[in-house]
């Protein structure tokens, strides 16, 4: 065998050795590639859902950014509407300041109005204990010297000679008297005794302390031997101070009568028994002279009831006619009432009312006086001036 056979032999070998390693190598490529392409296609479907992933994971940071974009909006607002309240809250605070400020004054002034008006109330109060010990004092030592100022003053009046009375006291009481009565005083009218007691107490309230002694005084008068002898009518005689504090200044009981009275009243009380001692005896007046008092009174009496029955027709008259303003607006009735409280009351004059009061004929002479006639406010000669005006216009009319 030649050496080109045996180099082609060699050529031939190789060749058959490469063309089986290329196909093992093929065979190996293959293999790798179908496996290469396997992961290719397990690593697309692997970037597909990554990129779906992905995707939403874009989404997801455009959500995200859009929240914090509104975040960060509401951030702002929310910034904003905080500085709004902290300029709110600042004037707020000082609003508070200056109002716990004014507050705290009015406290202060408040507690310095009530401690001054603490001190006023304890001033004032202690005025009033010293005008009340001082009045208790003063009533005490009225009191105390009430009766004998009452004795007194009555046996003043009964020695004047236009008031006199025989008069005794509770320590020299008249022989026929009935000792046990004990009044401070009585006076003699006609045949009886007129009793006067000085009354005052200390202990309760005078208005019962005098009802319960004309009680007790009308029991005593009624079982006492001399109850014919006793006036009907008696006399407590009171402080004056103490008169304008009685409710009720007369009592019945028993058929007697008890009047309170003031010391001051105890002067007009015996003119008043003086006069009915002295028309006592009326019925020996001249009968001429009794009818024309008999008369008078009895004129008197018809025009003093003729005047209380135009009065009180007057006055029902004059309530049926107020009454008739309530069917008027209320507009109208509330300026009327204006005009009223406008309107001021006029008073006739105390010196006209005396000058009529006091003169008998001074009533008569004012009435003539508005009713007679007048001279005219023209002067004579003013009247003469027309006349000729007259004469001359009724001449030229003829002519």
């Amino acid at each position: 065998m030649t050496d080109i056979q045996v180099i082609a032999q060699f050529i031939i070998g190789i060749a058959a050795a490469a063309a089986g390693a290329g196909w093992v190598l093929y065979g190996l490529t293959r293999r790798r590639l179908t496996g290469l392409e396997e992961k290719i296609q397990e690593l697309g479907a692997a970037n597909s859902q990554k990129d779906v992933q992905l995707h939403g994971f874009n989404e997801r940071v455009l959500q995200l950014q859009q929240e914090k974009r509104d975040a960060e909006f509401r951030l702002d607002q929310a910034r904003q509407q905080i500085s709004e309240l902290q300029q709110h809250l600042t004037r707020y605070e000082q609003s508070e300041h200056q109002s716990r400020r004014v507050l705290e004054d009015k406290i202060r002034d408040l507690v310095q109005a009530r401690e001054a008006l603490t001190d006023e109330r304890s001033r004032v109060l202690a005025e009033e204990k010293r005008a009340r010990e001082e009045s208790d004092a003063n009533r005490n030592r009225i009191w105390a010297l009430h009766e004998q100022q009452c004795i007194s003053r009555l046996r003043e009046l009964c020695e004047r000679s236009d008031l006199y009375f025989p008069s005794y006291d509770n320590m020299h009481l008249p022989e026929d008297f009935d000792p046990s009565l004990k009044p401070d005083f009585l006076i003699r009218f006609s045949d009886q005794y007129v009793l006067f007691d000085a009354k005052h107490t200390q202990s309760q309230l005078l208005q019962t302390y005098l009802s319960s002694q004309a009680k007790q005084t009308a029991g005593k008068l009624t079982g006492s031997i001399s109850s014919e002898q006793v006036y009907p009518v008696l006399f407590f005689v009171v402080p004056s101070i103490d008169v304008g504090t009685l409710k009720t200044s007369s009592w019945f009981e028993q058929g007697y009568t008890f009047y309170a009275v003031s010391p001051e009243a105890l002067e007009p009380v015996l003119a008043m028994f003086k006069r009915l001692e002295q028309y006592e005896f009326a019925e020996a007046f001249d009968p001429k002279d009794r009818e024309r008092v008999v008369q008078f009174i009895a004129t008197l009496e018809h025009h003093i009831r003729h005047q209380n029955a135009v009065h009180v027709l007057s006055a029902i008259r004059g309530l049926k006619a107020l009454a008739k303003e309530q069917s008027l607006p209320e507009k109208m009735k509330q300026d009327i009432d204006d005009c009223l409280r406008r309107i001021r009351t006029e008073s006739f004059p105390p010196s006209s009312l005396q000058k009529l009061m006091h003169s008998r004929n001074a009533a008569g002479e004012e009435l003539l006086r508005m009713i007679a006639p007048q001279e005219p406010p023209v002067a004579e000669e003013e009247l003469q001036q027309e006349d000729n005006l007259f004469e001359d216009a009724q001449e030229k009319r003829e002519q």
